[in-house]
C-alpha cells in the first residue's frame, strides 16, 4: 500500500530512513518492508527463542502500529487514487 501511495504521490514516507531506501530503489524498499514484516511474525509465533514478556509486548505493539499505518494508507489511497486514475 505504501508503495502505491508513494508512486502516485498520494502519501509521503515520514520515516527518513525508509524514504532514503525508497529513493535508492522502490524494489529495495518493498523487500525491506517484507523482511521486517516477516520478522515481526517470526518474533510473535516463535516464543521459544523470545520468551520475555517485555519483548513480546514490544513486538505485538510494533505489529499493531504497523497494521494501523497500513489501514491509514489504505484509506487515503481508496479516497484519492480513483480521482487520479480516472
Amino acid at each position: 500500500m505504501t508503495h502505491i501511495g508513494l508512486s502516485y504521490s498520494i502519501i509521503e514516507e515520514a520515516n527518513p530512513f525508509m524514504r532514503m531506501v525508497y529513493d535508492m530503489h522502490p524494489f529495495l524498499f518493498l523487500s525491506l518492508k517484507i523482511v521486517l514484516s516477516l520478522s515481526l511474525i517470526v518474533f510473535i509465533y516463535y516464543d521459544r527463542v523470545f520468551n520475555k514478556t517485555w519483548f513480546k509486548v514490544s513486538v505485538i505493539s510494533a505489529a499493531l502500529l504497523y497494521t494501523g499505518v497500513l489501514v491509514l494508507h489504505l484509506s487515503w489511497i481508496a479516497v484519492k487514487l480513483p480521482a487520479i486514475i480516472f
